[in-house]
């Protein structure tokens, strides 16, 4: 701890500092050492440098942080993804209080909760989009086929219509046709192919 603390003093080698052991109870060392880093003028000494960190008393309090600042990178994500933009405010702000920590921890929770639907119900609504165009593009194309099997020959000037296989109006006995039309799977084609190939030999 530097001994006549002013506005000039820096914590370098130069200034003079006194070691001093502080005894503070559990309940009140995060608002303790909360006061003392605002004023910049103590140094804190770690005495179990040897020993790790989920081996110390505040292992709970260091997981609950990481699972916060995770939080915060995902909703950060989605925001820079989305290409929101957020008026950023650079004044460097004051360490929390604990009930301020525990407010936004909720909000945290709350909002990491209600994006993770979001993004769910969108990825489901784009799995459906994409399901109905290739549904839609299927019956298209079948009907572009099965177009084509009817026809018509101008003789003169009048169209004779030609027959198709696929209706009796000929007076000719319909061809045995049959045809199914839909979507398949990417990954079942090569065992959809497999079994056209067995069942056509």
């Amino acid at each position: 701890m530097a001994a006549h603390p002013s506005e000039g003093n820096k914590l370098l080698r130069a200034v003079e500092m006194t070691l001093v052991q502080m005894f503070i109870s559990q309940e009140a060392v995060y608002e303790c050492v909360k006061e003392l880093g605002e004023l910049g003028e103590v140094q804190f000494v770690d005495l179990l440098r040897g020993t790790s960190l989920f081996q110390r008393c505040f292992v709970s309090e260091l997981k609950r942080a990481e699972e916060m600042e995770r939080k915060l990178r995902y909703l950060v994500a989605d925001i820079n993804k989305e290409d929101i933009r957020v008026s950023l405010d650079y004044t460097f702000p004051r360490a929390p209080t604990t009930l301020e920590i525990c407010d936004l921890e909720v909000k945290l929770d709350g909002l990491h909760v209600e994006l993770t639907e979001v993004n769910k119900n969108l990825d489901d609504l784009v799995k459906s989009y994409t399901e109905l165009l290739e549904i839609k593009n299927t019956l298209v194309s079948a009907d572009v086929f099965f177009a084509k099997g009817t026809g018509s020959i101008w003789s003169g000037n009048t169209p004779v219509r030609t027959p198709s296989p696929f209706d009796t109006e000929s007076g000719e006995y319909p061809r045995h046709l049959s045809y199914i039309t839909g979507i398949l799977d990417q990954d079942k084609v090569s065992t959809f192919e497999r079994i056209l190939w067995r069942s056509s030999r």
